[in-house]
């Protein structure tokens, strides 16, 4: 459950995860060793590039997330992290070095300043072949976790080989 009166902020590791892959649950469990918090995954009914998603599509992804990790899934109507920063004031958000460099692709400023004057901060996990580096990044409170073993995991490709 998430504690939203709460002055801990929740960890929330928002994607698609269509499907889950290990690359997700590594990131997660270092996720939670790093911040000593349970985890939870979020995923946005609507998709900003895709529309909504297939109701049965978000049962199937909820059923793996919890097959592998004890944590929760959560829902929501948010597809952009400035509307997410709305919903979740208080949280650290784990994000890939692809998904940083993807939100300085637009309303920068605005989501500076949600970050500013909120109780948000980033995970940044590194990604293999991601030419962004934290050396690119303008939004605060960032903190760099650095490489893990990621084996080049990508949900686009375990779909195109389905």
């Amino acid at each position: 459950d998430l504690e939203l009166g709460s002055d801990k902020p929740e960890l929330i590791y928002s994607g698609s995860f269509n499907p889950p892959h290990e690359g997700h649950f590594e990131i997660a469990k270092i996720a939670e060793k790093i911040t000593k918090r349970s985890l939870q995954f979020e995923i946005s009914i609507t998709n900003y590039s895709k529309g909504n998603v297939n109701p049965m599509d978000l049962y199937m992804r909820q059923h793996d997330l919890l097959g592998e990790m004890i944590c929760g899934v959560i829902f929501t109507n948010a597809p952009t992290y400035i509307e997410k920063i709305k919903l979740l004031p208080n949280s650290i958000f784990v994000v890939g070095m692809d998904t940083l460099m993807r939100m300085h692709d637009s309303n920068l400023d605005t989501l500076i300043n949600l970050v500013k004057y909120t109780n948000v901060s980033f995970l940044a996990f590194e990604r293999k072949e991601c030419p962004f580096s934290m050396k690119d990044n303008q939004i605060p409170k960032v903190n760099y976790v650095g490489k893990y073993r990621d084996k080049g995991y990508s949900s686009t490709q375990i779909r195109s080989r389905v």
